[in-house]
């Protein structure tokens, strides 16, 4: 049994490495996407600022909602507009396209721990593949994606595989070195069509 199992593994990851990732393809079978893209689906996220105690901050709470708004042919790849961004899924994972047509690898998918790559002049570290992560929406199983390590601001984005971004936390530092939660955006509503 094996000796079949190892061709068709080695097959899927020449599959995932040498084609862009589509809905239709084996890539995207075996591994879905990190951001489900299809015009329709939107985002709802409870914004939460904090102070550096960490008491709620009043004047911080809201609403902010991502959505699909149209689908583009750009050479032979579909590309979606979430809220005037453009975006794809490749088999390597979710890639942005700016206004002058220079594209960077926004959330590596697949990932391994500790993988690290550049998107724009950001350094990105994969911190987890597997980290439960509770929000208003549910409890899902997230990849963890740390920004600016290091930096007096730094971000971790949480995403699950075929939900998107479910948790944001925005880390800032007091002048005493000290690192504290100062923003967070957590999904509550999810649409996917």
């Amino acid at each position: 049994m094996l000796r079949f199992v190892v061709p068709l593994v080695l097959a899927l990851c020449v599959l995932n490495l040498s084609c862009k990732k589509d809905e239709s393809s084996p890539a995207a079978a075996l591994f879905g996407s990190i951001m489900p893209l299809k015009v329709g689906n939107s985002w709802t996220y409870k914004i939460t600022g904090y102070d550096f105690l960490g008491a709620v901050l009043p004047f911080s709470f809201g609403d902010i909602s991502l959505r699909i708004t149209n689908e583009t042919t750009i050479g032979s790849e579909k590309w979606y507009s979430l809220d005037g961004s453009l975006v794809t899924n490749r088999a390597d994972g979710l890639w942005s396209r700016d206004s002058l047509g220079r594209e960077q690898l926004d959330l590596k998918y697949p990932a391994n721990v500790n993988d690290t790559y550049t998107s724009g002049s950001s350094q990105i570290v994969v911190t987890s593949t597997n980290q439960s992560i509770g929000v208003p929406q549910g409890q899902y199983s997230c990849y963890a994606y740390r920004y600016g390590s290091g930096t007096s601001f730094e971000v971790v984005q949480f995403c699950a595989p075929n939900v998107g971004i479910v948790k944001i936390e925005g880390y800032q530092r007091t002048l005493s070195g000290r690192t504290y939660v100062a923003t967070t955006f957590e999904l509550k509503g999810l649409t996917l069509n």
